[in-house]
């Protein structure tokens, strides 16, 4: 894998599945594993030795088990890297693998301090990053046929490495059953409709994104696309929801950007198993409006809602993009709201619509902020599918309540083409924070799950540009 590529902030996610993705996947130390008490450090040693076990591999995961030796109950650090990667950027200078992991270390407890999830780097380290004794980790994520290295070294609970860094095994994943199963791939533009129907009968994953952030991303490499968000759905722990079995037929509308939009498939069994599948299809634009009258009510008690912080953005700008949804499950009458707003300030106020059909794109603005796409809709339960929507071209929306009860009202007058859209909603909204301040007061941290920066976090142990990750396009064209 490689690590110069992967994002300094996950953001999955549709709706729920979004939220969950920012936690990471567990479990570095088993809980049934006796450690060593806390206790005082004990002092810096030059070098430690290791025993390292490695079981189950398999083409994209093995399970790496590491227990110190020589007397060593101090706090240690263990992951794994391609031995290619290892040799020719480290080996040679391990200072510099070593800084990467301080400065890596650093950045992420920033991070979970400010989510709220530990209230100190050393808590981050005791409870997710640091081993003590006998522990194990199974790497989910790693490239079929590849050798690679575990590594190891001790650190102390400021995130500092108190001893040199050492290689302590290799090993080899092993290769997937390739097969010759071919896709044929095809857009309706007039029903707006795209069709992927495979030559078998295997799993296959398949994406969506703009031909924009295909090169700009990915530099129109098809296998790295498909690589990725295979590593996105394995790291979420959705994958196996987004595995799909014969022809797909899934509707553009909301989905697709306007101009050149790219699409890739891939057979998936253990790693990908089939040439990935590159198909481009042009978007004229989300039709205006499907309402045939107007519309006009109030959210019944069932209804949920939610807004979810998707992280500062754009860069350096001092916004971050909220997302909110109401849903009344007993219509099925759902209602989408991006908008861009202060960063850390509340989505209370009165936003106008401006909606130019071009989807995921704003204009900031506290009080006037172009929302979109933002629509009105219907949704069929059983094909998930909408219906029945409107695009809202003008009009307004108020968000008016406290962020400390999480108790809203939100009221829309709008105007979808030639018809009226008037809803209405006064109850809770539940909070789902990726990244950036928190939209409501911070509840009690979740315990950390066990963390190998690797898996997880951007450009861990590797230089390179960072990059931001269309991976929520992709998610939200995926999600079944």
């Amino acid at each position: 894998m490689k690590y110069t590529d992967k994002l300094r902030a996950m953001c999955r996610p549709a709706t729920a599945v979004i939220a969950a993705s920012l936690l990471f996947a567990a479990c570095n130390n088993d809980e049934d594993t006796e450690k060593p008490g806390p206790g005082p450090d004990p002092e810096p040693e030059t070098e430690l030795s290791f025993a390292c076990d490695v079981t189950d591999i398999t083409a994209s995961s093995a399970k790496v088990i590491v227990s110190p030796i020589d007397g060593y109950t101090g706090y240690y650090y263990f992951d794994v890297m391609e031995k290619t990667e290892f040799e020719t950027q480290y080996a040679d200078n391990l200072q510099v693998l070593a800084d990467r992991f301080e400065t890596m270390i650093q950045e992420t407890a920033d991070r979970y301090i400010e989510a709220g999830l530990v209230s100190s780097i050393e808590e981050l380290m005791e409870s997710a990053i640091a081993s003590q004794g006998i522990a194990d980790y199974e790497y989910q994520t790693l490239n079929p046929l590849t050798d690679y290295c575990v590594w190891a070294c001790g650190v102390d609970l400021q995130g500092k490495v108190t001893s040199d860094i050492s290689v302590i095994k290799e090993f080899t994943t092993l290769d997937v059953e390739h097969s010759g199963m071919t896709f044929d791939i095809a857009y309706d533009p007039d029903t707006y409709q795209l069709t992927l129907t495979p030559s078998g009968d295997e799993n296959y994953v398949w994406g969506l994104l703009s031909a924009e952030d295909y090169q700009q991303y990915y530099n129109n490499s098809a296998e790295e696309c498909i690589k990725d968000l295979v590593d996105t759905y394995v790291e979420g722990g959705v994958l196996e929801a987004n595995l799909h079995t014969g022809t797909v037929s899934a509707s553009m509308i909301l989905k697709a950007t306007v101009g050149e939009n790219v699409v890739v498939a891939a057979g998936y069994e253990d790693g990908i198993t089939t040439s990935v599948a590159e198909y481009r299809f042009e978007f004229a634009g989300n039709p205006s409006a499907t309402i045939t009258e107007d519309v006009e009510t109030t959210l019944g008690a069932m209804t949920s809602a939610f807004y979810s912080n998707w992280g500062e953005t754009p860069e350096g700008s001092g916004l971050d993009q909220a997302t909110v949804m109401l849903s009344d499950y007993e219509s099925m009458k759902q209602l989408y709201i991006d908008v861009w707003y202060p960063h850390g300030e509340a989505i209370s106020g009165t936003y106008e619509i401006n909606n130019s059909n071009e989807a995921r794109t704003a204009i900031a603005g506290r009080i006037t902020s172009t929302l979109n796409p933002s629509f009105y809709a219907v949704l069929n339960a059983e094909a998930l599918e909408f219906e029945q929507y409107a695009l809202l071209e003008s009009g307004t929306i108020t968000i008016m309540g406290d962020d400390m009860s999480m108790f809203y009202s939100v009221t829309v007058d709008a105007k979808s083409g030639d018809y009226s859209v008037k809803v209405d909603y006064t109850g809770m909204m539940f909070s789902a924070s990726s990244a950036g301040a928190s939209l409501s007061p911070v509840a009690p941290a979740a315990k950390v799950g066990a963390l190998k920066l690797s898996q997880h976090t951007a450009a861990a142990f590797g230089p390179g540009p960072e990059r931001v990750n269309p991976r929520v396009k992709a998610l939200c064209a995926l999600a079944k």
